[in-house]
């Protein structure tokens, strides 16, 4: 796998970080596919910070319908990347990247703010009010200050809560279940 010793190492270390994005106790053997995932992972991981910073990611809202009231009942705000260079990464390509980093926590606060400018703006426009709903990580839910902030970035955008929902998988709930009650007795205090 490799015909210097630098190679060798080099390829022996992509093996290595194969085996522990695969979970603990296992092994991976080198294959050439590896280093290309891998300069990848990298770019993407270091082009997150620069995502927020230069205004790479946008906001989509996938409509939510009421099949019974044949109406739509709210949506969900879903992040996107324009990579300069990669193109369009999808989110299950980097939100992985940004949770290991823990970039997420950022990003996550940047969806936050960015949905409560285009709820604020469709108020001023008059558009009816539709309940967004929001993922969250874990590692948000993890921040100390995670419902002070966020109840003070919905308070400066002059947002009403009622038109946001947070959304979290089963898997976060479930293992972090008294994380996640604690969160929500908070949200419910303010």
């Amino acid at each position: 796998d490799g015909e210097t010793v630098e190679d060798l190492l080099k390829n022996a270390d992509t093996a290595m970080y194969e085996a522990k994005q695969n979970g603990r106790n296992t092994s991976r053997f080198f294959h050439r596919g590896m280093s290309e995932a891998l300069t990848r992972t990298l770019m993407i991981h270091r082009g997150l910070t620069e995502a927020l910073e230069r205004g790479h990611f946008s906001l989509r809202f996938q409509p939510k319908f009421n099949r019974l009231r044949r109406s739509m009942a709210g949506a969900e705000a879903l992040i996107r990347w324009q990579h300069p260079k990669l193109g369009d990464i999808p989110p299950l390509e980097f939100i992985p990247v940004a949770e290991r980093t823990g970039q997420i926590v950022p990003i996550g606060n940047w969806v936050i703010g960015e949905t409560c400018r285009h709820i604020r703006r469709w108020k001023r426009e008059r558009m009816p009010a539709v309940k967004i709903a929001i993922n969250l990580s874990r590692e948000q839910l993890r921040q100390p200050d995670f419902v002070e902030s966020v109840l003070a970035t919905i308070d400066a955008a002059e947002v009403e809560p009622d038109w946001i929902m947070f959304e979290m998988t089963e898997t976060v709930a479930m293992r972090e279940a008294e994380l996640t009650a604690d969160v929500i007795r908070r949200f419910q205090r303010a």
